[in-house]
């Protein structure tokens, strides 16, 4: 598989995951700006958004999981949605 997924890897993200190692730092604190890109930024940036996609523990990934799971776990999403504080509560549309 790695023969299909690393050259394209490769291509779109200008890294060799054969050679070179991946690190994540989400420590805002460390991002360093000159006051020309935090102009540009404040002007264009109204809002952001992190998507993190992970398996839940017990279950298949998506794309391998069956309708059973898929009912499972959103029965276990539903459960972790109603323990979520009140300024964080919504609707949630099945």
């Amino acid at each position: 598989f790695k023969d299909l997924i690393y050259p394209i890897v490769q291509g779109w993200h200008k890294f060799d995951p054969a050679t070179q190692e991946h690190k994540s730092d989400l420590d805002a604190s460390k991002v360093a700006m000159s006051e020309e890109q935090a102009a540009l930024f404040a002007k264009y940036v109204v809002s952001t958004r992190v998507r993190a996609a992970r398996n839940i523990s017990g279950f298949s990934l998506p794309a391998g999981s069956s309708a059973e799971d898929r009912l499972a776990v959103e029965g276990v999403l539903k459960q972790a949605f109603e323990g979520l504080p009140a300024d964080l509560q919504g609707t949630y549309y099945p």
